[in-house]
């Protein structure tokens, strides 16, 4: 299957510099690309020449990232109309962290206008514990990721091709069943990251653009061992 996974705009509306690829979601592209699926990562937050660099200025600049949800000229916006209108994938896998929540919702809208069957999928922090939450004020999604979705993500995708078979199974997996949302229970299975690909930097859309210290990451713990209760 062809798909698009979405690190959502934030700073790049409001033109602070962004620096670093988006790990995790290159790292989920390359387990999918060696499932034998074609994948492209769409940074929609790479800034290629900022115009603020002092954070302290996001306050007075954050009204422009709430106004361009309505901006039909905004060209973020278009410029991911523009992704989506070429590569055109099956499957859209959008992150939600809390801090740009309303820029994840508004990328799912403008796939729901571009490719209306497109299949979307959300995951990343905000989800795992407020699912319910987008459930309840979000409708244009398909499916909700809960939990890290290196395992599910595979799993899930492989449904769709099989016309949503074995969706119970899947960990974490929100979706709708009958007009009801069925919520999946995380199975608590540690994940060794040894096993796991190099991330294929290769599947960035613009790869070329970014620079050699905005490339090098690597990932050597993930989590935390401790189960808070705040």
């Amino acid at each position: 299957m062809k798909i698009l996974l979405v690190n959502p705009p934030f700073y790049k509306i409001m033109g602070f510099f962004n620096r670093y690829f988006p790990f995790a979601l290159v790292q989920l592209g390359t387990i999918l690309k060696n499932h034998g699926h074609e994948v492209l990562v769409y940074d929609g937050d790479f800034v290629l020449s900022p115009q603020h660099s002092d954070y302290s200025l996001l306050p007075k600049l954050y009204p422009d990232y709430l106004k361009s949800f309505k901006d039909e000229n905004s060209q973020v916006w278009l410029d991911l109309e523009n992704v989506l209108d070429k590569f055109k994938p099956e499957v859209v896998g959008i992150s939600i962290y809390t801090t740009y929540i309303a820029s994840s919702y508004h990328v799912a809208d403008v796939v729901r206008k571009v490719l209306p069957q497109c299949k979307i999928i959300y995951g990343g922090p905000h989800t795992k514990e407020k699912y319910k939450e987008v459930c309840e004020n979000v409708e244009n999604f398909d499916y909700i990721l809960r939990g890290m979705c290196d395992l599910t993500l595979p799993q899930l995708v492989s449904s769709i091709q099989d016309d949503n078979c074995s969706l119970d199974i899947i960990s974490g997996l929100t979706f709708k069943r009958d007009g009801q949302y069925v919520h999946n229970p995380i199975e608590s299975k540690m994940i060794d990251l040894s096993v796991l690909p190099i991330p294929d930097r290769s599947l960035l859309y613009n790869d070329h653009l970014y620079l050699s210290e905005d490339m090098g990451m690597i990932m050597t713990s993930r989590g935390c061992p401790y189960s808070c209760s705040f």
